[in-house]
């Protein structure tokens, strides 16, 4: 058990909880083969986006104009960079646990929010391993959502990643944690 966690997770806890487990997501700076796309795109759109604004700079020198530039220069920054940099500060702030009952998420930014999974209606718990011991523990399957766009053929599908903890180390023990808990919470 994370000290760390367990002090942010026990709280809570319900006074007929029993905590069994607590951790937390890896930490530091991630990057995962899905965030190629976005991080190549950012890049581009950072580019020209100083292309742009340089040449308005140089041409007109009028305000706004160079303004509205350097906004686009920053959003292209947050999507080639900047958002690496938030996924690792919430990822600080977050924090997982495993009582008898339930499975936690606590995550205190941007709100402090508590997410939780009744073990005995938690459909299969699956397991992918990444490294030596770390890994992906899921509690439900990956939902695929369709984003609309402009008109009917603009429409693209989505994958987003339902709750699950991603340790950097510890877990199969704490899938099989899980798994025991979940195991005594039908019985």
């Amino acid at each position: 058990m994370d000290f760390e966690a367990t002090r942010h997770i026990q709280p809570e806890m319900a006074t007929t909880e029993r905590l069994m487990w607590s951790g937390r997501p890896v930490q530091g700076l991630r990057f995962r083969r899905e965030d190629v796309p976005t991080a190549l795109f950012g890049l581009a759109w950072t580019g020209f986006a100083a292309w742009w604004t340089w040449s308005v700079w140089q041409e007109e020198a009028d305000l706004i104009p160079t303004m509205m530039g350097g906004m686009m220069i920053l959003i292209g920054l947050h999507q080639f960079v900047g958002r690496f940099f938030l996924d690792s500060y919430i990822r600080a702030r977050t924090f997982y646990g495993v009582s008898d009952q339930r499975m936690v998420i606590l995550k205190l930014v941007p709100a402090r929010s508590v997410e939780s999974l009744s073990l005995a209606e938690l459909p299969d718990v699956t397991l992918e391993t990444e490294g030596i011991d770390g890994g992906v523990i899921q509690f439900s399957p990956d939902v695929t959502v369709t984003v609309p766009g402009r008109g009917t053929r603009r429409r693209r599908r989505v994958r987003r990643r339902g709750p699950h903890f991603e340790l950097e180390s510890g877990a199969r023990s704490a899938y099989e944690i899980i798994r025991r808990a979940q195991k005594d919470a039908r019985d």
